[in-house]
């Protein structure tokens, strides 16, 4: 029995789920302008979250934001402490 290349199974795949694809020679582009400075975008409306809705006062004293994101499985969590020379008394180094 021969396998077949999964690029004919790719191909086989697309034409069954009826996926449109367009021909080289008749599609057009969308209207791109011939020079950057000449590119259009929509307002940006941001306005970013309350932190105190996402703030926590650990049992240990410490605060912590907590921010939950779903769309991947992943955990990141960056610690920020207020240390360094700049904060340790004269004489006490």
């Amino acid at each position: 029995m021969k396998q077949s290349s999964p690029l004919l199974l790719i191909l086989l795949l697309i034409l069954i789920s009826g996926v449109p694809v367009a021909s080289a020679g008749n599609s057009t582009p969308a209207e791109v302008p011939e020079r950057p400075e000449k590119l259009k975008f929509p307002p940006l409306d941001y306005e970013p979250p309350a932190p105190a809705d996402y703030r926590v006062q650990l049992k240990s004293g410490p605060v912590a934001y907590v921010a939950v994101d779903r769309e991947l499985p992943l955990v990141n969590i960056s610690i920020y402490i207020r240390g360094g020379d700049y904060v340790e008394p004269q004489g006490k180094e």
